[in-house]
């Protein structure tokens, strides 16, 4: 298969059934598996165990890997980009796949570190919408440069636009200009706790 059609497939494309049976069968996969996250993984074994949600397995238990590619595990997490919940079960629900060059060289993160969460509230549209998918680098602990980044706040998980100033200083703003920002001076900025940079956004059309 082409690279350039795996690209397509990772940016949201949805292969056809004669393209999808290709992949299923290349990587060694079960085609149920592959389109929708059900069932056994591999040909021959059984169910019991082995679907993407399976609660007996561990948050960071990825399946068997595929070529050239990264499993990145998708948390039972939302994070509010405006008012919303924290929910505070980590566990796993499945997993996605990314290409390990496309994590290392363009979003130049250690596939280790990545977890998908959920996006809901409207403070950060057009940006990001209720229910994207969010990729976020939590080996990024701290405000390193301007960027979206996922926030501890009051017990809530938040995602919003980070500026950080000479001075130390730093301001929260939100895309959505309905919301107000908020600047935090040098002596508090250390405050503010970070759980991660969001990487990459993936939404339904």
């Amino acid at each position: 298969m082409r690279e350039g059609s795996l690209r397509q497939y990772l940016s949201g494309s949805v292969p056809g059934i004669d393209k999808a049976a290709a992949i299923a069968a290349g990587a060694n996969v079960t085609l149920d598996w592959l389109i929708a996250g059900r069932g056994p993984m591999r040909p021959g074994e059984s169910a019991s165990g082995a679907g993407l949600g399976e609660a007996a397995r561990g948050p960071f238990e990825t399946p068997a890997p595929l070529p050239d590619f990264v499993m990145v595990p998708r948390y039972d997490l939302v994070v509010s980009a405006g008012p919303g919940a924290f929910a505070d079960a980590e566990n796993v629900k499945d997993y996605m796949a990314f290409r390990e060059d496309f994590v290392r060289r363009h979003l130049h993160a250690d596939p280790r570190d990545l977890a998908l969460i959920t996006a809901i509230g409207d403070s950060m549209t057009p940006t990001i919408s209720p229910g994207d998918l969010l990729l976020v680098d939590r080996g990024v602990g701290k405000i390193m440069d301007d960027a979206i980044y996922v926030l501890l706040r009051r017990g809530e998980l938040v995602v919003k636009r980070v500026q950080a100033f000479f001075n130390g200083a730093v301001t929260i703003r939100s895309d959505n200009a309905a919301y107000v920002e908020e600047t935090f001076g040098a002596g508090e900025a250390d405050q503010l706790h970070v759980a991660g940079r969001v990487r990459w956004i993936g939404r339904l059309i």
